[in-house]
């Protein structure tokens, strides 16, 4: 079974009477979310079949959702990136303190996918779970 990814998505609105039936889109695919506050809301999206960005987009109503304003995926407010699983072959340093903060250098392949098209870096945040 693929595994879905918790998105918290902030806005405002979400708890009002005319919001009655919340849909979010991610690209094409759509997903009902869970009302968290008046300010924010949950969804779980489901696995890609390809890397890459979408916009996301949404719905009061079920039916009519908000409109594309991202220009080539540059938006990062209104696009969702879905990355291709890497492999991590290595990391230095092999010992860290147990308080955490310590900078990590991972070596590995697939790493390429977090760069723009005109080779600059994206700062991605990578979630790391270290086992004895």
């Amino acid at each position: 079974m693929d595994a879905q990814t918790l998105v918290n998505i902030s806005g405002q609105g979400f708890k009002h009477p005319n919001f009655c039936n919340p849909k979010v889109r991610f690209g094409q695919r759509a997903y009902t979310p869970t009302i968290g506050s008046d300010t924010s809301l949950q969804v779980e999206a489901a696995p890609a079949k390809l890397p890459g960005p979408v916009v996301v987009t949404m719905s009061g109503n079920g039916q009519q959702f908000t409109p594309d304003r991202t220009l080539h995926f540059r938006d990062t407010q209104n696009t969702f990136e879905y990355y291709q699983p890497y492999l991590v072959m290595g990391v230095q340093p092999n010992v860290a303190s147990n308080s955490g903060n310590t900078p990590l250098i991972l070596d590995g392949i697939l790493f390429d996918q977090f760069k723009y098209d005109n080779g600059t870096e994206k700062r991605v945040p990578i979630q790391c779970r270290f086992k004895d």
